[in-house]
């Protein structure tokens, strides 16, 4: 039995175990995202009830310290990537340094009716569609899909290089004033498979409707998000 956990102790087991864990969890390689043991390796690691070891790993989890994943493990609960919803800006603004960019892919498509009738296009016509994927921590955190009108004239060989904006702004005379959003939820699914979500994992989807200062339409944008990652910080006067 390790030297950690003393039957002898006036200390509960419990607690021995709890204390255990804080110290488990502070290292670097659990805070970057390593699966701690489970609950039947950490008992037999330390030579008790696994009872004893669920009652310290839930009040861990009730401190908000560590997460159960469901067919995936317990890991230490990350700080959430927190988006303040007090005024409208690029998403780049919105975001700072937070994510990094690691997948992009521009292409011309027909899009879903909906969609197609919202941007003004016409039957079989091709829209731009951009698609990007941002990491943080090693990980999917956000999937952007954009859709532009087709009375912007997008280039057809456009690769939307540097912030979106100001690509919109000085090559297609595009300056965004407003977006109207809708916020809602989602689970698993296609956009689940690409933010490395597991089948249930919770999406968080916001749709905004970019209009510049005559409110004509100049983007779609739906950003899905991991819930369990993102905060919705809303500050109403």
């Amino acid at each position: 039995m390790p030297e950690i956990i003393n039957v002898h102790s006036a200390l509960p087991l419990n607690k021995q175990v709890e204390q255990y864990l804080r110290r488990l969890i502070s290292q670097d390689e659990y805070r970057q995202g390593k699966m701690l043991p489970t609950e039947l390796a950490l008992s037999e690691e330390l030579g008790v009830a696994r009872n004893t070891i669920c009652a310290a790993m839930d009040k861990l989890v009730r401190e908000g310290l560590i997460e159960r994943k469901k067919g995936v493990g317990t890991q230490v609960k990350r700080d959430p990537i927190v988006t303040e919803l007090t005024r409208w800006q690029s998403f780049a603004l919105e975001m700072g340094d937070k994510l990094e960019l690691k997948e992009k892919k521009v292409a011309w498509v027909h899009a879903d009716p909906p969609v197609a009738a919202e941007l003004g296009a016409q039957a079989n016509q091709r829209v731009c569609r951009l698609e990007r994927l941002m990491y943080a921590d090693g990980e999917p955190m956000v999937l952007l899909v954009d859709y532009f009108p087709p009375h912007l004239f997008i280039e057809d060989n456009e690769t939307f290089d540097g912030a979106l904006y100001r690509v919109l702004r000085d090559k297609y005379g595009v300056r965004p004033v407003k977006s109207c959003e809708q916020i809602s939820a989602l689970s698993g699914g296609p956009i689940g498979l690409k933010l490395q979500l597991p089948r249930e994992g919770a999406i968080l989807c916001r749709r905004r409707r970019v209009l510049d200062s005559t409110g004509r339409l100049v983007q779609l944008q739906t950003l899905y998000y991991r819930a369990e990652r993102f905060v919705c910080q809303i500050d109403l006067n």
